[in-house]
């Protein structure tokens, strides 16, 4: 399978990671599958419910947390009001320098969006790596094969190496 991104969706993307240093930035990939083309064609930031207590400032100072998969469903809808492509493909993450972004909420996080649409994918892009000027940005998707042995939790050496 090919992912095509459009440049609008790489400067989307690339500026809400920068912004976001050092803390890390998500964010949901729009666009549609045609001809086993992944085609990106936008983005948007969500606020990270686990990051530092994110709020929403309301009325007189008031805040409230952010309900992060309403938002998300929310700016979906926005989005296909004003005719802007609105299938989730997947999402994007920012790397906390020298790659380290693998771990227990990334792998969960890939299983949701896997639960919902198996052609789904992961972009990190790594904002440190990148201010050296070169452009570090890469996709992953889950295989079949891990999904259900992530489900069965039957994690032996054997089923690493197939």
């Amino acid at each position: 399978t090919v992912l095509a991104m459009s440049g609008l969706t790489l400067l989307q993307i690339t500026k809400h990671c920068q912004e976001s240093m050092p803390d890390i930035a998500t964010g949901v990939t729009l666009g549609m599958e045609k001809n086993g083309v992944l085609e990106v064609t936008h983005s948007f930031p969500t606020p990270d419910a686990a990051q530092k207590g994110p709020s929403i400032e309301g009325d007189l100072g008031s805040s409230k947390k952010v309900d992060v998969p309403a938002y998300t469903m929310d700016m979906l809808k926005q989005l296909r009001d004003v005719n802007v492509d609105n299938n989730n493909m997947g999402w994007y993450r920012s790397s906390q320098g020298l790659g380290g972004f693998l771990d227990r909420k990334f792998v969960e996080d890939m299983m949701t969006y896997y639960k919902e649409n198996s052609s789904s994918f992961v972009i990190v892009f790594d904002p440190w790596f990148s201010r050296k000027g070169s452009l570090l940005l890469k996709a992953f998707r889950l295989r079949p094969e891990f999904y259900q042995t992530y489900q069965s939790q039957q994690f032996t050496q054997a089923t690493f190496n197939s």
